[in-house]
């Protein structure tokens, strides 16, 4: 099968992370010909907010919906700090004001843990309150979500238990362990699988994949960012959706799957949770 008739879908990939325009659009092309016709732009920073819009607006006249674009809205863990409560304010009139066809999730949210900075009381209990204000804004203005989480699984799992959106969760770059996974799988997770399974010592994540049911994973790049072992041999400097190729083929590998069963198991997962990508493959802006 052609790569391009591929069909895959990366449920998350920053594309306004790229500096230009051009650097977008070569992006895109390049990811359009290896077979992958969709992505989803995650929110994380209200300075971010606009450009995010202009990007898929531009995209989708450009390509007349060759490639579907739609976006999330939501104030990333590490970025608390630089946000207030007027910013959860703006967060909801998004949500409120813009067409889930376009909006169609809450996210990039969450919990992390990673650095010391984070751990200090006061920010991690900033982070918990953006994160569980953020949980009600999704169940009210009936999202999904789209979980960052690093070096706190049990707590993570704590508050969704708690407060989870019955539209769907996402945990993207799942890193965790088996009884990690378990628990989000219990509660209908999805666990966003993306390059972190190309490393030489992703012995556990691989052994996961195999074990987990089909519809318990989504596949993603975080775009540009966590670039596999692998593409840096390759001579890459950044991630890029295009990259989403190799993490399904070792999917494939992994489950003993055609790469075209990975791909619609992808879009079929993701469909389920976003209500996104529609069955035709055109994309209109709706507003």
């Amino acid at each position: 099968m052609p790569e391009c008739a591929l069909g895959l879908i990366d449920s998350h990939c920053h594309l306004d992370a790229y500096d230009t325009q051009a650097e977008q659009d070569a992006v895109i092309d390049r990811a359009m010909a290896a077979g992958v016709v969709g992505a989803l732009i995650p929110g994380w920073h209200r300075n971010h907010v606009a450009e995010q819009g202009r990007l898929i607006e531009r995209q989708v006249h450009r390509l007349d919906g060759q490639f579907q674009l739609v976006a999330a809205a939501g104030i990333h863990p590490v970025y608390v700090g630089e946000h207030e409560e007027a910013d959860l304010a703006s967060l909801e009139q998004r949500l409120m004001c813009t067409s889930q066809d376009l909006l169609v999730a809450v996210g990039e949210i969450g919990l992390d843990r990673y650095l010391e900075q984070f751990r200090e009381p006061l920010y991690w209990a900033r982070q918990q309150y953006f994160f569980r204000e953020q949980l009600k804004l999704a169940v009210r203005y009936e999202r999904p979500v789209l979980v960052h989480v690093r070096h706190c699984y049990p707590e993570l799992v704590r508050m969704l238990e708690q407060q989870r959106p019955p539209q769907g969760v996402i945990v993207h770059a799942f890193n965790g362990r088996e009884h990690d996974a378990a628990a989000l799988l219990a509660m209908g997770c999805k666990l966003g699988i993306g390059g972190l399974v190309l490393q030489p010592s992703a012995h556990r994540l691989r052994a996961l994949i195999q074990s987990m049911p089909a519809d318990g994973w989504v596949l993603e790049t975080d775009a540009p960012d966590m670039l596999s072992f692998s593409a840096r041999q390759q001579g890459y400097q950044r991630n890029e959706p295009a990259l989403l190729v190799a993490t399904a083929y070792e999917i494939a590998g992994l489950l003993g799957w055609e790469l075209a069963e990975v791909a619609e198991q992808n879009r079929r997962n993701i469909q389920t949770v976003l209500h996104w990508p529609p069955e035709t493959n055109s994309l209109r802006s709706a507003r």
